[in-house]
């Protein structure tokens, strides 16, 4: 029996705090399942030494919900709260026709250093960074909030499907002069 089925889908709501609570609440609605945080709530019990995982595993999951609580409170220290937002996002690009997207993705950033060296991160070497702006309901904030819990070097904010946005500027990577563009694009994978 997994840790996880232990825990009590309200009670995750509840370690999440208002932010997210809409956001589950809306998935539940849809029918989909508020357990978002499942699975790292299963690498902080990695955390927890193996002997007490098998003999009191009620106590081990405390531990762990314990320790993403205190992850929470410190990425909620992290979320931005002016808006509208300037955001950044790196890509690689292979030739000058692709500089105008139609759809671009999800995953952004608050920092401009980390767009513009993606490659820290994963295999993708980024040579160009769009900009634009935000506002408070562009942003799918569980994710966001997932993302700075994993990845807390990233900055990330993650955006909402088909979210219509206008990137105002791009540069190349190291360069320090923005090229106004005025961009229309929806979000997407």
């Amino acid at each position: 029996m997994s840790f996880i089925s232990k825990v009590n889908a309200k009670y995750i709501i509840q370690i999440h705090g208002q932010i997210t609570y809409n956001s589950w609440v809306k998935k539940i609605d849809e029918g989909e399942s508020p357990t978002d945080y499942e699975d790292i709530i299963e690498e902080f019990l990695e955390f927890t030494h193996e002997d007490l995982r098998e003999k009191d595993p009620d106590k081990a999951l405390n531990i762990a919900v314990k320790m993403l609580k205190q992850e929470f409170a410190r990425v909620m220290k992290t979320i931005p709260t002016r808006f509208p937002l300037t955001i950044y996002r790196g890509m690689e690009i292979s030739n000058e026709n692709k500089l105008k997207p139609k759809k671009i993705g999800l995953h952004w950033t608050t920092v401009l250093d980390t767009a513009e060296n993606t490659n820290r991160f994963c295999d993708v070497k980024s040579n160009i960074v769009y900009k634009t702006e935000v506002r408070k309901n562009d942003i799918d904030w569980v994710e966001t909030i997932r993302h700075r819990i994993v990845f807390p070097m990233e900055k990330e904010i993650r955006l909402n499907q088909n979210i219509p946005l206008t990137l105002s500027g791009y540069r190349k990577c190291g360069d320090k002069k923005w090229i106004n563009c005025n961009i229309k694009v929806n979000t997407g994978k």
